[in-house]
């Protein structure tokens, strides 16, 4: 009795085979898109890696496609490829900028061997038609039907896939390390399927590579294989493993940033989850837990907010290296010569900027609402923003082999403080809650507060409010936390392990750059942890527990955390 290990089938002709090299060293994205029978893209090319964003394509890349659609039609009767539709579409991989337009054939093919020619025909009819749109556009044929595309959900606790992946995950963890050390970031466990497959999921060991990672990566493969086959279970059970492109969001935005939001009624004072950031850098994150603070020795309790520390940090660029290294305002740490407090600003400076912007390029009379938030914006920054950081962990990790990234923000005016509310939610068939049973059901509106300090517990729904809007445009989204925790590593520091949240299975995004620093509630609207970092593929975010952040900030600082 054992582990089966799965995984995909690597074909070197579905990929950029050009560049792979005679021993199989390839990157990660051509490995990733050789293992795709489906999606299929020109010579050397590869489609756009998943998953993707997309929308609609320029205006001039579609004219070309109308202009040329009978030598496109040609093409596919040549080829025996039946197309049920032909479109155009702007797609990027997510969490990178690398839009292109591209023209997509969508068929219901089974047989995909002719799709490699067909698309470097393709190819040339469209480079040939506009000669300046060369190497600015994408073709790939897809059956959408048979094509990758799983998303991850969470690991059910106390269930044999649970009890199974226990068993192999210090296995697996170092095989990576050991075939493929400086090169993956993040091993994590998960539920994989297409999105609208609820039922019958892989249990998948998800193996993140740094984008553009070259490696024999059949080799890497081979490694995970054998610590699967090793373990050893009271059944048979087949876990699937992926290694995919990706990085971490809490890192310098190297490959993207968070998008703008532009504000037209912005509430006079900031709230659980409003933008807010360091002045004079363009980092943004979300307003955490109002606390009150009670340093070390003193009877007067500061009026603080929390975010991450990786979200102000950058206030302070001078100093930024040795409070990433000491933190801010710690026992036993000197703070470095002209170190200053970093002031806080609502909403960050990259959202007033976009905001005025917005409301500035309005044709017509601003509304009231609209004339209320450029005056908002004015009064908190001529105020010197909403408080100054007074401490903070900077990067390290801290018990439990945990990452430690808070801040504490203290607020300039006691009329800035307020209750902690939880994320409004009245409907209780709201698809953010799909699964919850109906005794259990999160109800929560204007009047509740959180005044609790909670724990969560693996496979546990939450949910949040950041700054990010979600597909809900309310702010609020849910998730749910996952029975494994995942590994996380950063070069040139200790590996680390995280609590996993996965999107709730209604598909919804749980969070995103932006986001961090944002209160985590749980079902009994308790505080029980904030965002602290992400995936760019969207599919997993990590928490920090309020419990260990509220340990950490007694120990580095001999201060106390209390909820109003």
């Amino acid at each position: 009795m054992g582990i089966i290990p799965k995984k995909r089938r690597f074909n070197v002709n579905n990929t950029s085979y050009e560049k792979v090299d005679a021993d199989g060293c390839c990157s990660i994205e051509q490995f990733v898109a050789g293992k795709d029978d489906f999606r299929t893209a020109p010579l050397y090319k590869i489609p756009t890696p998943w998953p993707y964003e997309d929308r609609p394509a320029s205006i001039a890349f579609g004219s070309v496609i109308d202009d040329i659609e009978g030598k496109i039609r040609d093409i596919l009767r040549s080829h025996e490829i039946r197309p049920h539709r032909i479109t155009v579409r702007a797609m990027k991989t997510k969490g990178l900028e690398n839009t292109k337009d591209t023209l997509i054939i969508l068929c219901f093919d089974d047989d995909p061997s002719n799709w490699k020619a067909a698309t470097q025909q393709l190819y040339e009819v469209v480079e040939n038609a506009a000669p300046t749109l060369a190497n600015q556009f994408r073709v790939e044929i897809r059956n959408e039907r048979r094509m990758y595309r799983d998303t991850s959900t969470a690991i059910i606790r106390n269930t044999d896939v649970h009890q199974a992946l226990l068993v192999v995950q210090p296995l697996v963890e170092e095989a990576v390390r050991m075939a493929c050390p400086d090169s993956w970031s993040s091993i994590s466990y998960h539920m994989r399927g297409p999105r609208d497959q609820e039922g019958d999921r892989k249990p998948t060991v998800m193996v993140m590579i740094k984008p553009g990672t070259r490696h024999i990566w059949d080799l890497v493969e081979q490694k995970i294989d054998e610590a699967l086959q090793s373990a050893k279970t009271p059944m048979d059970i087949a876990i699937y493993h992926e290694l995919y492109s990706g990085y971490l969001l809490d890192l310098p935005p190297l490959f993207g940033k968070a998008e703008p939001s532009p504000y037209s009624n912005l509430p006079a004072n900031p709230k659980n989850g409003s933008s807010i950031g360091p002045r004079g850098s363009n980092s943004t994150g979300s307003l955490g837990a109002f606390v009150y603070f009670q340093p070390e020795g003193q009877e007067v309790k500061k009026l603080c907010v929390m975010t991450c520390y990786h979200v102000i940090c950058s206030g302070d660029p001078s100093n930024q290296a040795t409070t990433d290294r000491i933190g801010i305002g710690l026992k036993g740490q000197n703070a470095p010569q002209h170190q200053r407090r970093i002031p806080i600003d609502y909403p960050s400076s990259y959202d007033t900027v976009t905001t005025r912007k917005a409301l500035e390029a309005l044709n017509g009379p601003l509304s009231k609402e609209m004339k209320g938030t450029l005056e908002t914006i004015k009064r908190h920054k001529h105020a010197g923003g909403i408080g100054e950081v007074i401490c903070a962990s900077g990067r390290y990790q801290g018990a439990n082999l945990r990452r430690m990234d808070w801040a504490l923000i203290e607020l300039k005016s006691p009329t800035l403080f307020s209750q902690n509310k939880p994320p409004v939610l009245i409907d209780p068939f709201d698809l953010r809650q799909k699964y919850l049973p109906l005794n259990r059901k999160y109800i929560a509106t204007d009047n509740d507060v959180v005044s609790k300090v909670g724990a969560v517990t693996e496979g546990a729904w939450v949910v949040k409010t950041g700054r990010n809007l979600g597909d809900a445009r309310d702010g609020v989204t849910a998730g749910d936390t996952n029975a494994m925790n995942a590994l996380i590593h950063r070069d040139n520091a200790p590996s680390t392990r995280e609590t996993v949240i996965n999107n709730h299975v209604s598909g919804r995004q749980f969070a995103e750059r932006g986001d961090f620093g944002s209160m985590v509630t749980n079902w009994n609207k308790e505080w029980v942890g904030i965002v602290m970092s992400g995936e760019s593929t969207n599919d997993t975010a990590y928490m920090t527990l309020a419990q260990e952040i509220i340990d950490d900030v007694k120990a580095k600082t001999g201060g106390t955390i209390t909820l109003p």
